[in-house]
C-alpha cells in the first residue's frame, strides 16, 4: 500500500530501467536522472543479486561526470539486508534511488514486506 500524501503534494518519480549496458552512448540517461533531483544529488544504487557490475560502474561514472555529488551502492544479498540500519540510513539520505537486479522478480521477493519497502514508499511520498 502506498504511503499517504497531503492533498497538495504529488509523489516522486519512479523510473524503471532495465539492461542499459552500452545502449546510452549519448549519456541521456544520467542527464535525465539528475534533472529530477537537486544539484549535486547523492545517488544510491540498491542492488539485489548479481546485477551487471560493469553497467553499474559505467552509469556511476556517467552520473558523477554529469554532476552527481556522490554515488553509493547498497547491496542486498538477502531479506535481512533490507532490515540493516546502515542500508536504511543510506536510503534515507539519498536524493535519487536506483533499484536494480539481474532478475526483476528478485526486487519484490527480497524487498517486499521489509522495513526497506516501507521506507521506499515513504520516500516516494516525500
Amino acid at each position: 500500500m502506498p504511503a499517504r500524501i497531503a492533498p497538495d503534494q504529488s509523489r516522486g518519480v519512479l523510473v524503471a530501467i532495465g539492461s542499459f549496458a552500452g545502449l546510452d552512448t549519448e549519456q541521456r540517461l544520467p542527464r535525465r536522472l539528475l534533472s529530477l533531483c537537486s544539484q549535486r544529488a547523492h545517488v544510491v544504487f540498491v542492488v539485489v543479486g548479481d546485477a551487471e557490475a560493469v553497467a553499474l560502474d559505467d552509469l556511476e561514472t556517467a552520473l558523477l561526470a554529469h554532476g552527481a555529488g556522490g554515488v553509493q551502492r547498497v547491496t542486498l544479498n538477502s531479506r535481512a539486508d533490507a532490515e540493516r540500519s546502515d542500508n536504511l540510513g543510506a536510503i534515507e539520505r539519498a536524493d535519487l534511488l536506483l533499484l536494480t537486479a539481474a532478475q526483476p522478480l528478485q526486487l519484490s521477493t527480497t524487498i517486499g514486506g521489509t522495513t526497506l519497502a516501507r521506507l521506499l514508499r515513504r520516500r516516494n511520498a516525500d
